[in-house]
């Protein structure tokens, strides 16, 4: 958000997320999300990047 005032452990719609809800959803594998290879592309790049800074701050994996 372009504020620095969100606080997403107050949203009612975080709310509804539940640990049941996460174990159901990675057990059965759905709801399915398919996203276009544009946005695959760039979020590799962003973890990329994400990653290179932590290892360069010393945070790096180590494995």
């Amino acid at each position: 958000p372009p504020e620095n005032n969100c606080a997403c452990n107050e949203c009612p719609h975080m709310k509804r997320n539940t640990m049941e809800k996460l174990y159901l959803c990675m057990e059965h594998e759905m709801p399915e999300i398919i996203l276009p290879e544009w946005v695959i592309e760039q979020g590799v790049k962003s973890i990329d990047r994400m990653l290179d800074i932590s290892e360069k701050a010393g945070l790096g994996l180590k494995g």
